[in-house]
């Protein structure tokens, strides 16, 4: 809810009373504001702050740093400036040490309110920017790149207008992460080129190297995502050039130039891999492991680059080098749990047991692949909502901060119309009526902001509600448009869901529509093919997931053979009150398989055929040819091996034959 004030109006006799306590008291707080003006700014430089907490956090740790960068706020009060550099310390402390967001983000709020708030100060350009800034990385850390990206391009723009080309290339660089973290590829892309191009004058040093490698290098993988494999390429080689001349500038860092050359050398491997060059795509992903290897960093660089690999082989038949690369990032994998690394290794097994023939495997990874896809789809549109509520969220914050800060002028002009009524005495009196008159006024204006805030939070909540709802819509959408069929059942085995896959398939079995709430019109029309059904059910209401294929389906003129996938529905306290179901159509795969087992045996057949009977007339006719008197053709013995000659090439002619007709049989 917005900010509501409820604050009464001040009544004369109150006035009265509080211009006589005014009276006893101002003795009082004009000594005490003497001493505060005697006392000024302690001295203290940003400097000396720095080193004092770089001390605390040596001698009594990370949480007495953030004490002592309070206390240093409120003694150097006076000092706008240094209490600006207090703040930015806390948030860096509160932002890199302590990971706590919501802390970093009230201190990053009080950069930006203490230079709005200044109007006395003539603030430098590059500390608004620097607290926009610091803003948008505590959104970049929680993951929310689309609002650190709109406050890395306030940054930004204010950065074109007052500061240096190579700070603004520090701003680009921010921004093209967000972009490239929001999947805009094309425009991450052309954001680290312009970056690098706005930072190629600035001091050579070896962080700045590193920076400009990380650029360029950034700007391939984002020309690769957006499918412009040419300039990726292309950048990918100048980050490699740029490695070697920073290896000639710095030589003792070999441990970063390493790591930092399989990155990009994984990254080619992949560009290659895409374009069929086999070969060339090995040695990168092979050269980038060993450097990883050598540098001892990276190692989720390193599972993706030997999934890359173990992938390649498989795609090119080398089964026996790909199995213990798999073996060897399941095992670390495990360590990890990143869902990507899991998702891309579940891809790579169904390919390798499909390559070996073991197809049983082959379904049981894809369905693993499957589920984790759907279970990043899920994270991705929990993140969205999670970030539209937090969006909704902020902007409830700033119209309360808006209100309170609106309430306190009003308190603040009070106090002031007091204080001067104590020093003017009974002539301020009369200007006390009109003053108050103006109060209702603005109180009345006031309530009427509020009420208007109170609006805009309902339709930005009715907004919400909707989107969700649409949400929900496309979900339903995604659902329907598949061909496998989906639905879910409770214990009483009455459907609780199903989408229009389910629902054209049992109108055509048994000519009724599925309806929730009521048993499944399969079970008495089709009592056999239930029948499995419900023992899977039984299996799953003991919590427990299953999966098998059903073949011999009677459909029409042909019987389907169906793969399932039933899994229990907990409800939060642990209890299954129902099974949701999944079934693909197995039918054609099956088929084909059975039909590619058929076709290697003929081959088998042809191979039999050409190395048993082809060899035979084939040997015969060398023997014959070495027995030819080639010194005298008129041989009488001559003609006799001719005609053994002849014989052989009638033996291979039939031979050939029965190949032909072996190839050019129909397979059934």
């Amino acid at each position: 809810m917005p900010f509501m004030c409820t604050q009464p109006l001040i009544t004369m006799r109150l006035l009265l009373k509080s211009i006589f306590v005014c009276f006893l008291l101002l003795p009082v707080l004009w000594s005490c504001n003497s001493d505060k003006l005697k006392t000024g700014a302690r001295g203290y430089d940003s400097k000396s702050v720095v080193d004092g907490a770089i001390f605390v956090r040596d001698s009594a740790g990370n949480d007495a740093v953030g004490r002592y960068l309070d206390s240093m706020a409120w003694f150097s009060s006076s000092d706008a400036h240094i209490v600006y550099d207090i703040y930015g310390f806390r948030h860096a402390h509160y932002l890199n040490v302590v990971k706590d967001y919501g802390r970093a983000l009230l201190y990053a709020d009080s950069m930006l309110f203490l230079v709005n708030s200044r109007k006395d100060i003539d603030w430098d350009a590059s500390l608004l920017a620097n607290a926009y800034n610091a803003k948008a990385d505590i959104y970049f850390e929680k993951g929310r790149y689309r609002q650190a990206f709109e406050w890395y391009n306030k940054a930004r723009q204010l950065s074109d207008k007052e500061l240096n080309s190579c700070l603004q290339g520090a701003y680009l660089f921010r921004i093209a992460m967000s972009l490239y973290q929001q999947e805009r590829y094309e425009e991450a892309a052309d954001g680290f080129s312009l970056c690098f191009r706005k930072t190629s004058n600035c001091d050579s040093s070896f962080a700045q190297w590193i920076r400009w490698q990380e650029i360029l290098n950034n700007a391939g993988l984002s020309f690769y995502k957006a499918g412009n494999t040419d300039s990726a390429r292309h950048y990918y080689n100048s980050s490699l050039r740029l490695i070697e001349q920073l290896r000639l500038h710095f030589p003792k860092n070999r441990s970063t130039y390493e790591e930092a050359k399989s990155i990009v050398y994984g990254n080619l491997g992949t560009l290659y891999t895409e374009a069929g060059s086999n070969d060339t795509a090995e040695f990168y992903l092979l050269y980038s492991l060993q450097l990883n290897r050598e540098a001892g960093k990276s190692p989720k660089d390193a599972l993706f680059t030997k999934l890359a690999l173990a992938s390649l082989y498989v795609n090119v038949g080398k089964s026996e080098k790909a199995e213990p690369l798999l073996k060897l990032v399941a095992s670390e994998a495990a360590r990890h749990t990143d869902r990507d690394v899991q998702y891309r290794l579940y891809n790579v097994w169904r390919k390798y047991y499909t390559l070996k023939g073991d197809y049983a495997l082959a379904l049981n990874y894809q369905g693993a692949a499957a589920a984790m896809k759907d279970t990043l789809n899920q994270l991705s549109k929990k993140a969205l909502l999670n970030d539209l509520r937090q969006g909704l969220q902020e902007q409830e914050v700033q119209y309360r901060l808006s209100a309170l800060e609106k309430d306190k002028k009003i308190r603040d002009l009070t106090t002031s119309i007091l204080f001067l009524i104590s020093v003017l005495g009974t002539g301020v009196i009369l200007f006390a009526g009109r003053f108050i008159l103006r109060l209702k006024k603005n109180l009345h204006i006031h309530k009427q902001l509020n009420d208007s805030i109170s609006r805009q939070s309902r339709q930005k909540e009715q907004l919400l509600q909707e989107e969700i709802g649409q949400s929900g819509i496309n979900l339903r959408a995604l659902i329907d448009n598949t061909d496998d069929l989906i639905w879910s059942v409770d214990r009483n085995l009455n459907l609780l869901s199903f989408n229009k896959a389910y629902e054209d398939w049992t109108f055509q079995m048994t000519g009724s529509h599925a309806k929730a709430g009521e048993p499944e019109p399969v079970a008495d029309v089709l009592p056999k093919f239930y029948g499995t059904w419900k023992k899977q059910y039984d299996v799953c209401f003991q919590g427990k997931p299953v999966k098998f294929l059903e073949k011999g389906i009677d459909h029409g003129p042909r019987e389907l053979s169906w793969e399932c996938s039933f899994r229990p529905i907990h409800q939060r306290d642990g209890r299954v009150t129902g099974v949701s179901c999944f079934c693909s159509d197995m039918t054609e795969s099956l088929d084909k398989l059975d039909q590619i087992q058929r076709q290697n045996e003929r081959l088998k057949k042809i191979a039999w055929i050409q190395s048993h009977k082809v060899r035979s007339p084939v040997a015969t006719l060398k023997g014959l040819i070495l027995l030819v008197n080639k010194d005298n053709p008129a041989d009488p013995q001559n003609a006799e091996l001719i005609e053994m000659m002849e014989a052989s090439v009638d033996q291979l002619d039939e031979v050939i034959h029965e190949i032909t007709h072996q190839a050019t049989h129909k397979v059934v």
